[in-house]
Parts: C-alpha cells; structure tokens; sequence
C-alpha cells in the first residue's frame, strides 16, 4: 500500500512526520492520514515523494512494486515526472474535446428544437386563421346597397365581379341582414345546387330568428330555459315585411318553480316576439309552460 511505503521510505531516510511534512510543506496530519491510508497524496506531492526519496513514481502507486524500492537517477526521475505531466494534459485535452464536443451537439438540438417550435406555431396560425369563404349574394344592380349594409354591421367580406362573399361563420348573420331588408340572399338556382337556396335562407332566417329570441327570455329572472321555434313556411322568406303576418312562434318556458306568469309578463313576452317578427299577427303567437298552460297574447302593445 502507497501509505506502507511512505512510512518505510520515511524510516528509511531518517525522518519523523513533522520533518517529512516540513519538506513537503504540508502538516504533519496530511503525513498520519497518508500512512494510514485514511487519504492520499496528490500527484504533486508524489512527484515531490519520488524525488525525495529517490524512488519512481511507479514504485509508489502500483502494488507490484512491493518489493522492489527502484531506485531511480535524476534524469530517469524526470522522465517520469514527465510522463505524469503528459498523462495529465492528454486527459485534460481529451475531457475538453468531450465537453466542446457535447457543448456544439447541445447547441445544434437546441436550435433544431427551436425551428421546429417556430414551425409549428406558423402552421398552428395560418391553420387557425384560414377562413372558408361562402357566397350569399350573387351579382346584381343591388349588390352595392347589400354591400354596405353588411359593412355596416361589421362583417368582413370579399367581392368578385358583384358576387359576395362572407365568413362561413357569418353566413346566418348576412342572411338575416339581408332578408330583413327586403333583399334575396340566394347565389344560384335550386337544381344546380349552388350557393345558398330559398329554403336554406328560409332555414337560416327561422333559427336565428329563435335562437335571438331565446337570448332574450333568458334574461328573465322567472325563466329557466326556454324552447322557441320560429316558421316562415307560408310566408316568401324574401318579402318579410310584406309576408310576416303568415309566420307563426311558439313558446315553451320552465318557470321558476316559486313563479307565475303574470299578465303583465306575457304581454312583455309577446312584444319581444313582435320585435323579433315584425308584422305577426296575435293569433300566431303561442306561449305555454313546462305544465301545458297556455298562455294567449290578447292585445298588442
């Protein structure tokens, strides 16, 4: 053991601790814990060690040495100092490579990381952002006026040759714009099936009519939820104004449990509806709850 022949070198050249450890200018402690195995010199202090005591640094660090002290000359001492020294610097230079090595490997995964993030949010964008375009409106003298009617309620649009154009999700808001203003939202005749037809119109019109008319009820503390149903059948779904007494509205409420109807809130019920349908007649309008009551409009207000 290195600790073994450190005490026997030291013996050997007459020396104590305290005065071994004062060549080395180590402490005498550093010198017990070598002899007793408890630690180990560094490749300085062995350099030192062999010189001291005349030895190679092989003699003290590998055990086949044990009998063998090898005592060395000057120059074949600095030989092995040197080939210490060079061991040192080809590890040295080998973990630098290994680490500059995986620093550039590190550095390359990270910008490969990078530009597939990139590309995925430019695609995750232009994905989300497309927007499908549907006709509802086809070239005529009155392109222009339904235009600017739909500019004016904000919906986005584009125009090819007097054909317009508006976001799928719009589709049922430009209709009903239109249609309210006495225009024919259609873009192509039934039996080519192109563009939007009468009865889709018509179809379109009759559920946004419910469905803002069902926005509204639910405004009301007493009601719970509410089923509307809204027909134009009998009435041309391009002649509201003219044709709106044909429609007809029912009405299904859940009232509050704690709650009944008043007439002073089925006659608010039924002006919502004549907001909503401009021109229904009275007898058009029917209101019943979740218990069957039926509840009649019979004046208008």
């Amino acid at each position: 053991m290195l600790g073994k022949k450190i005490q026997q070198l030291r013996k050997d050249n007459g020396l104590s601790q305290e005065e071994l450890a004062s060549k080395l200018t180590i402490s005498r402690q550093a010198i017990s814990k070598w002899e007793l195995g408890e630690s180990m010199p560094d490749t300085e202090n062995i350099i030192q060690l062999s010189k001291l005591f005349g030895v190679t640094t092989d003699y003290l660090l590998k055990d086949d040495y044990e009998n063998n002290t090898a005592y060395i000359t000057e120059d074949q001492l600095s030989d092995s100092t040197s080939s210490i020294n060079n061991n040192e610097e080809c590890l040295v230079e080998k973990t630098s490579k290994h680490s500059n090595l995986f620093k550039k490997k590190k550095v390359w995964i990270i910008a490969a990381v990078f530009v597939m993030v990139a590309v995925f949010t430019i695609l995750t964008i232009l994905f989300l952002t497309r927007t499908n375009y549907v006709q509802v409106f086809i070239s005529s003298p009155e392109s222009a006026v339904v235009y600017k009617l739909l500019l004016e309620n904000g919906i986005i649009m584009q125009v090819d040759d007097g054909n317009i154009y508006v976001p799928e999700n719009k589709e049922k808001e430009a209709i009903v714009i239109i249609l309210e203003n006495g225009y024919i939202p259609i873009t192509g005749d039934e039996a080519s099936g192109f563009g939007v037809t009468a009865e889709r119109a018509k179809e379109i019109y009759d559920i946004q009519r419910a469905e803002d008319l069902r926005t509204q009820l639910l405004q009301s503390n007493h009601i719970e939820d509410a089923l509307v149903l809204v027909n134009t059948a009998e009435a041309s779904p391009f002649r509201i104004q003219e044709n709106e007494n044909e429609a007809t509205v029912s009405v299904l409420l859940t009232i509050a449990d704690t709650y009944t109807l008043l007439d002073g809130d089925v006659q608010a019920i039924g002006n919502l509806i004549r907001d909503a349908v401009p021109g229904i007649e009275d007898e058009n309008i029917s209101i019943t709850d979740s218990n069957l009551n039926y509840y009649p409009i019979s004046n208008r207000h």
